[in-house]
């Protein structure tokens, strides 16, 4: 298990294994704030996809077509990944929702015209993330962009789901 530090050295904030943990006793919060427009996130571009028919259970092979792909994620707010929801983490959290949001569509932004942006909630699940809290960073992000979003016709949708153990009601 290795320690690495994003962001260059932020007291109290490291990555390990991949997500982001907080020592509550000393995160520096003003530095992580300061340093969030060079938090990173990972996409590929042009991926080959193809469509589903009518009945959305069959792929049909002449509805391909290419999407960019962006990976995104949030701080995990539960013990089993080394956090908790105390307010400073929380804080964080919040901060790192809106700074993936707002990368994501500063992408599409720099990158694409007239076209479809799908976003997804972040952390909602396991991460223990408040939905409301992902709702209000989503909205942050998409209002800090909305006057270039009109201008070059892009349209913002957010997906969600709804799961079933018996699988009769997911949507």
């Amino acid at each position: 298990i290795q320690n690495v530090r994003m962001m260059g050295s932020l007291n109290g904030i490291t990555l390990l294994n991949g997500y982001l943990q907080i020592d509550d006793s000393t995160a520096d919060i003003e530095t992580f704030r300061n340093q969030l427009s060079q938090m990173s996130i990972l996409g590929v571009k042009d991926v080959s996809v193809v469509g589903l028919d009518s009945s959305n259970k069959t792929f049909v092979k002449d509805k391909t077509h290419k999407v960019d792909l962006i990976y995104a994620s949030a701080v995990p707010l539960c013990s089993s990944y080394g956090n908790s929801k105390t307010e400073k983490t929380v804080e964080i959290a919040n901060m790192t929702l809106y700074a993936q949001y707002s990368a994501a569509i500063k992408l599409t932004l720099d990158t694409r015209d007239n076209c479809d942006l799908f976003l997804m909630p972040l952390g909602g699940g396991v991460f223990e993330n408040d939905l409301d809290n992902i709702k209000r960073a989503i909205a942050a992000a998409y209002k800090t962009y909305k006057a270039k979003i009109i201008e070059k016709r892009i349209v913002v949708y957010v997906l969600t789901f709804k799961y079933s153990l018996n699988n009769e009601n997911a949507e």
